[in-house]
């Protein structure tokens, strides 16, 4: 989504995506963090090419967050279409990405005051 490698130019680096709005709500939201957000999307893969087993072992190893993009989806594809959310079967169209966003925020926040 037009993100770039320059890790110096924030305003191009997070690209136009869920990556550049949830660090924009941090940024706002959480100042005294000094959070910091990285784009690493990996051009052209869907969650079919069976990337999920391995985010998914990764997140139980890191004890991290996994986010079910694909679950959400299916579910808010069915209460409107597929193609509100994404255009071409790979990309997220603005609302798209706000969806991915906001269950992000949602899902990170519950097990960051589940923890804290």
């Amino acid at each position: 989504m037009k993100w770039g490698r320059n890790e110096k130019d924030k305003n191009h680096y997070l690209g136009h995506s869920y990556v550049y709005l949830i660090a924009a709500r941090l940024g706002v939201d959480m100042p005294e963090a000094q959070l910091e957000g990285y784009n690493r999307g990996m051009r052209g893969h869907t969650v079919t090419d069976e990337l999920r087993s391995v985010v998914e072992r990764l997140a139980e190893d890191y004890d991290a967050v996994h986010i079910h993009t694909q679950e959400f989806f299916d579910g808010a594809a069915k209460a409107v279409s597929p193609e509100h959310w994404i255009w071409d079967g790979i990309h997220p169209l603005p609302q798209g990405h706000e969806l991915i966003a906001r269950q992000w925020i949602q899902e990170v926040s519950a097990r960051w005051s589940h923890v804290h």
